[in-house]
């Protein structure tokens, strides 16, 4: 039996919440930057960054970057740093 399985290109992704300082006081904005990764000459470079609220899922986010940015066919697998 042939194995039909495809085989998804890697990506990685780290998450950094925004804050701003209030009188001394760090908090949260209720924002967070998106940094997503590729492995280019076995080295890591940065594909591309966005923007979305804390309570947004991070991978969703990502999914959307991509369907919107013409890589809708392709699957990836997404490792959180």
């Amino acid at each position: 039996m042939e194995n039909n399985k495809l085989i998804a290109d890697k990506i990685y992704y780290t998450v950094e919440k925004q804050t701003e300082t209030i009188d001394t006081i760090e908090e949260c904005t209720g924002w967070k930057n998106i940094q997503v990764y590729e492995i280019a000459n076995d080295r890591p470079k940065q594909w591309f960054e966005i923007e979305a609220r804390n309570d947004e899922s991070s991978e969703k986010e990502i999914q959307t970057w991509l369907d919107n940015n013409g890589f809708e066919d392709r699957e990836y697998d997404m490792i959180w740093l």
